[in-house]
């Protein structure tokens, strides 16, 4: 446990929403969790104060859709198309994977995104097959010390549940999570489902004041409307609703999107590597939608803000300057797409705005809660110091992370993950997916037998 109060002493701070590229030399005093002020020369009193001259603070990164538990399979979907890799996970869901191994997951993969600082995230869990399996994972992201929305995943396969039995199951796991001040509860409806058993998976989303997140217009159904068109004409989108991919939305539909206050999150790893294409970061933008970053899942990539930030970017890049590239070279292009304060705004308050947590996280100003990343610059990497915000986002990476705050109570310092986090992250994923692929051994000899 932190103390009750702490001063950060002489860092570089990130202060306020990235896009204004406010970087200045201050101390931040943290009292209960949150930050209590920023400025030149605090008077400590009788704070422990930390010396952190040389360093620079940003907020934590907010990762606005990844799938926690999959950390257990860690890059074992990297090579796959999406949809491959969908079938992967929901035939392991149904038949290979214990509650232990749900609570491995949520534990060690929220474990490496803290040790990679990303202090808040959207856990899409989808491997709720029973109710067991979704405490499992609560119970790993607690024991964690991560901030978050976990999300019942109604695409979770498995369940023997009836339809109305899963709702209720949600609600049960909505009054488990109730208990836990770092977390919130979420719902990810079912595309896939019965439209009936959509909406009333939507339904509960506003019922429990949740925010809902849809993998949306991944790719186009046939010659009829998009889901996002079917949703906004049912009444199905709200401002709680984050939309997830969206590489195959309509251009008219960001402007609802934007209209109703509902927000987009791009996972560059996912969308460009499964072949779903270009990530939807500057359509979403553009058209004033709230646009947020993920890293998708450790299944796949690693949960690295810094690479996924710099993937997006110079994708989205390419992607809208090709053509002017391609016919009049680069004199041609007249301004550069997406600049390093957006991608950093996408990484931190964007995605906290997503989560409904705009409020509590996302950016370093008084009265919200301490989420911090303090990079020790200590490499010929990062220097000279020509423009910092660009540097953040080109030239950082995770080796140069020296501390990680959630609600001021310290992650990760002096460079490494504090008590025994480290260690038994690691066991308890090698022991899970030892688990797991015992259990696929064995499904498959009783196949072929």
């Amino acid at each position: 446990m932190s103390p009750v109060e702490v001063v950060l002493r002489g860092a570089r701070a990130l202060l306020g929403d990235p896009r204004d590229r406010k970087i200045e030399a201050v101390d931040i005093r943290i009292a209960g969790g949150v930050i209590s002020e920023i400025g030149a020369g605090l008077d400590a009193g009788h704070a422990e104060v930390v010396d952190y001259s040389g360093c620079w603070i940003i907020p934590g990164f907010v990762d606005a859709h990844q799938h926690v538990w999959q950390a257990v399979l860690r890059g074992r979907l990297a090579d796959l198309p999406h949809e491959e890799s969908e079938a992967v996970v929901r035939d392991l869901v149904a038949h290979a994977v214990a509650p232990a191994d749900v609570y491995a997951g949520a534990y060690g993969g929220a474990i490496a995104m803290l040790d990679a600082g990303i202090t808040c995230t959207f856990d899409h869990c989808d491997a709720v097959a029973t109710v067991e399996h979704g405490r499992a994972a609560v119970h790993g992201l607690h024991d964690a010390g991560i901030r978050g929305v976990w999300g019942y995943g109604f695409d979770s396969a498995g369940s023997e549940a009836g339809p109305e039995q899963r709702l209720d199951d949600a609600r049960r796991l909505k009054s488990l999570i109730d208990g836990y001040p770092l977390l919130s509860f979420g719902v990810v409806p079912y595309a896939d489902d019965d439209p009936e058993r959509f909406a009333a998976q939507i339904a509960l989303g506003a019922e429990t004041d949740a925010a809902i997140l849809t993998h949306t217009d991944a790719r186009r159904r046939g010659e009829g409307p998009a889901d996002s068109e079917t949703w906004l004409k049912a009444g199905l989108v709200s401002a709680r609703h984050v939309h997830a991919f969206c590489s195959a939305t309509p251009a008219s539909v960001f402007g609802e999107f934007a209209r109703l206050g509902c927000s987009v999150v791009s996972t560059p790893d996912i969308e460009l590597g499964g072949g779903l294409g270009y990530t939807a970061l500057h359509q979403a933008d553009d058209a004033g939608v709230n646009t947020a970053l993920g890293t998708g899942s450790q299944a796949v990539s690693s949960p690295d803000m810094f690479a996924t930030m710099r993937l997006g970017m110079q994708s989205e890049r390419m992607r809208y300057q090709q053509a002017a590239a391609v016919t009049r070279g680069t004199s041609g292009i007249s301004r550069i797409t997406l600049r390093t304060e957006e991608m950093l705004h996408f990484a931190t308050l964007g995605g906290a705005r997503a989560l409904g947590l705009g409020d509590v996280c996302g950016s370093i100003e008084v009265g919200k809660a301490a989420d911090l990343v303090v990079i020790r610059p200590a490499s010929p990497r990062l220097a000279p110091l020509v423009d910092p915000m660009v540097s953040i986002v080109m030239h950082m990476g995770v080796a140069d992370i020296d501390a990680v705050l959630v609600g001021g109570e310290f992650r990760k310092k002096n460079g490494a993950l504090t008590g025994d986090a480290a260690v038994r992250a690691m066991n308890e994923l090698d022991a899970a997916h030892a688990r797991i692929a015992s259990a696929v051994s064995g499904r498959m000899k009783e196949v072929s037998v």
